[in-house]
C-alpha cells in the first residue's frame, strides 16, 4: 500500500436526503485512502481522538471541493457516535443552516431552531462557505457553538478554506476566533503515490476480467486537477468506450476527460424535465397549481433535488414552480425529505432520478 492506509467510510441512510454528496455513489469507493499527504487524518480517526472529539471541537476540516471533507466529516460523527453511544445527530449543510434560521425567524419558530441545532449531541455542520455575508446567521451559529460547547458536545465543521477575518470570504472575528480556537485541518487531494492506489481500486472493483494495460499511467497525469467522482466517471467512460485493453490509447483518455471537464452543471429546467419523465407527470402540471397527491409528490421531488443538485435559492426554485416563496420550497423540501427516510419505495424513486441526474452531467 506504501504508505496508504484504508479508513472504512459511514454511509448512512438518514444523511443521504440531507447531504446529496453523501451517497453510495459519492466517493465509489468503501474506503478513504489517507495517504502521506493527509497524515493528519490518521490521528483524527484514532480511537482515542474519536473518544475525546469534543476536546478538540470545534474540529474544522478545510480544503478544495471533491477532497472528501463531507465524507470525512459524516464518517468522523457516526464513528463518534458509536464509541460513545451518544445520540442524536445534526448532521446539514451551511445551506440549511441560514435558510432554516431564515425561515425559523420568520413564522416565529426560533425554539424549534434550536431544539434541532443545539438538542443534538453533536453538530455536523457542511459547507460553511454558506454564512459568508450572512451576520445574522453567522452570529447565530456563534451561539449555537457556545450552547454545545457548554454541554460538551462537539462539532464538525467543512469549509473550501480556513476561516479568515480578511479578504473576500470574510467572517466575523468573533466567529473566526471561535472557530479556530479547536482543531483546524486541511484536507488535500490526493497525490500520485495515493493515487495510484485510488485508480487501481477503481479499476478492480469494476470489471476484474477487463484489466486495463497502461490505464493507470495514462490517467495518472490527470489526476492532480480531478476528484476521485469525476475519475470514476471516466473509468466508466473508458470501460464502455474499449472493447478490448488493445482498443485503449492515451488521445482517447485524453477526449474523455476533455469531454468530461466540459460538462455543464444542471439546471431547475434540466430536474424538472427529469422527474416529469420519470414520474410520467406533465411539466405543466409540476409548475401549475395542481394539487393532486401525486403531483404534489413529484413537485417535492424536483424541489428537494434542485435544492441538492444545483446552486439555486429557494425564491429561484419557488419562482420556477409556479412563483411559489421560499418558505413553500422549504417546507415541500423537508417534507419530501422525510418521506424518503419513511418509505424505502419512494426512496428508490429519488434515487433512481438523482443517479440519472448526476449521469447525464458526466
Amino acid at each position: 500500500m506504501n504508505g496508504t492506509i484504508r479508513l472504512p467510510i459511514e454511509r448512512p441512510a438518514s444523511v443521504r436526503a440531507r447531504l446529496p454528496s453523501v451517497t453510495d455513489d459519492a466517493w465509489h469507493l468503501p474506503y478513504y485512502f489517507v495517504g502521506p499527504e493527509n497524515a493528519q487524518l490518521s490521528l483524527l480517526f484514532d480511537d482515542s481522538t474519536v473518544a475525546a472529539l469534543a476536546d478538540c471541537s470545534p474540529c474544522v476540516l478545510y480544503g478544495e471541493q471533491g477532497c472528501g471533507k463531507t465524507t470525512l466529516a459524516v464518517t468522523l460523527a457516526v464513528r463518534w457516535s458509536r464509541k460513545t453511544r451518544l445520540r442524536p445527530l445534526c448532521i446539514s449543510s451551511g445551506a440549511d443552516f441560514v435558510s432554516d434560521y431564515l425561515s425559523a425567524i420568520e413564522i416565529d419558530d426560533i425554539q424549534s431552531f434550536h431544539q434541532r441545532f443545539r438538542g443534538c449531541r453533536l453538530l455536523v455542520l457542511d459547507g460553511l462557505d454558506a454564512l459568508v455575508d450572512r451576520q445574522a446567521a453567522q452570529i447565530e451559529l456563534l451561539h449555537t457553538l457556545d450552547a454545545l460547547a457548554e454541554q460538551g458536545c462537539p462539532v464538525v465543521i467543512t469549509a473550501s478554506q480556513l476561516p479568515t477575518t480578511h479578504g473576500s470570504r470574510s467572517m466575523s472575528p468573533c466567529l473566526v476566533s471561535r472557530l479556530l480556537s479547536g482543531l483546524s485541518i486541511q484536507v488535500r487531494r490526493p497525490g500520485p503515490e495515493t493515487m495510484l492506489v485510488i485508480l487501481r481500486e477503481l479499476i478492480n472493483r469494476k470489471r476484474a476480467r477487463k484489466q486495463l494495460d497502461g490505464f493507470v499511467d495514462m490517467l495518472l497525469p490527470f489526476s492532480d486537477r480531478l476528484s476521485v467522482c469525476e475519475l470514476n466517471s471516466i473509468v466508466d467512460a473508458v470501460i464502455d468506450s474499449v472493447g478490448s485493453p488493445q482498443g485503449l490509447t492515451p488521445d482517447l483518455v485524453d477526449r474523455l476527460v476533455a469531454a468530461h471537464q466540459s460538462q455543464q452543471p444542471l439546471s431547475i429546467a434540466d430536474i424538472a424535465k427529469a422527474v416529469a419523465g420519470k414520474t410520467n407527470t406533465r411539466l405543466s402540471a409540476l409548475r401549475a397549481a395542481s394539487r393532486e397527491s401525486h403531483i404534489v409528490r413529484a413537485r417535492g421531488i424536483a424541489m428537494l433535488l434542485c435544492r441538492q443538485l444545483t446552486s439555486a435559492k429557494l425564491a429561484e426554485i419557488g419562482g420556477y414552480f409556479g412563483g411559489r416563496d421560499h418558505s413553500t420550497v422549504l417546507h415541500n423540501c423537508r417534507k419530501t425529505a422525510a418521506l424518503i427516510d419513511s418509505d424505502p419505495e419512494f426512496a428508490a424513486v429519488v434515487d433512481d432520478i438523482r443517479k440519472h441526474l448526476l449521469w447525464k452531467t458526466r
